[in-house]
C-alpha cells in the first residue's frame, strides 16, 4: 500500500482498473482477480521486486543477467507462491475498490531500507485515511 501510495498515477491506474472489472458489485471477487487485473498484477509484481521476502546475506556480483525469484526456484521453490501472491492481491484489489486514500494532513511518507538485511526501516509512519467509496448502479 505504501508504495502505490507513493505514486498518485498508479494509484489512480489500479483503482481505475480494479473498479471497472467489478463494476456495482459489493466487493472485488477472486475470480475477477486472477485473469482480468493485470496492471494490479504488475502493481505486486513490482513490490515484490522492490522489497524481497527473503534476506540477502552475501552480496556478490555475477555477470549473469538477474531474474527475480521472491519465492525462490526449481526443486526449493515455495509451494504457496501462488495463494501468496493471489492473497496479496486480493487483498489489495478490495482495500482500492471499497475506500478512496489519502496521507493523513497530506503529509509524505518516507520509506527507508536497511542496506544489510533489505528489511524495510520506517522513517515515517505511513498514516492513511480511508473513505468509504459508493459505487454508481
Amino acid at each position: 500500500m505504501a508504495e502505490v501510495m507513493k505514486n498518485s498515477a498508479v494509484l489512480k491506474r489500479v483503482q481505475e482498473e480494479v473498479r471497472a472489472v467489478a463494476g456495482n458489485k459489493e466487493r472485488v471477487q477472486l475470480d475477477d482477480i486472477m485473469p482480468k487485473l493485470k496492471y494490479l498484477k504488475m502493481v505486486v509484481k513490482e513490490t515484490l521486486r522492490l522489497h524481497p521476502t527473503a534476506l540477502l546475506l552475501a552480496p556478490r556480483e555475477t555477470g549473469r543477467i538477474f531474474e527475480l525469484l521472491p519465492f525462490g526456484a526449481g526443486r526449493r521453490t515455495c509451494p504457496g507462491m501462488a495463494m501468496g501472491v493471489a492473497t496479496v492481491a486480493f487483498t489489495l484489489a478490495n482495500l482500492l475498490y471499497c475506500f478512496d486514500w489519502e496521507l493523513l494532513d497530506g503529509g509524505g511518507h518516507q520509506h527507508g531500507r536497511d542496506s544489510r538485511t533489505h528489511c524495510p526501516e520506517e522513517d515515517t509512519p505511513l498514516v492513511l485515511v480511508p473513505t468509504r467509496y459508493k459505487c454508481q448502479p
